[in-house]
């Protein structure tokens, strides 16, 4: 999970290493799920269970 100013900013860019694939956290601070380009997983969903990473805590 990342916060998704930065990773838009790449996906412009043409950085096509990574694909956001749903909103974790809608607040002030828009937080995403984002996976590599070549994975399983398609939709938030696909992640029940699974171990994620965070880009920093939260407040």
């Amino acid at each position: 999970m990342a916060l998704t100013e930065s990773l838009i900013a790449g996906i412009i860019l043409g950085k096509g290493d990574y694909k956001l694939i749903g909103a974790y956290v809608t607040s002030p601070l828009n937080w995403a799920v984002i996976t590599g380009t070549n994975t399983k997983y398609k939709a938030i969903t696909d992640l029940k269970g699974q171990k994620m990473g965070i880009s920093r805590p939260g407040l």
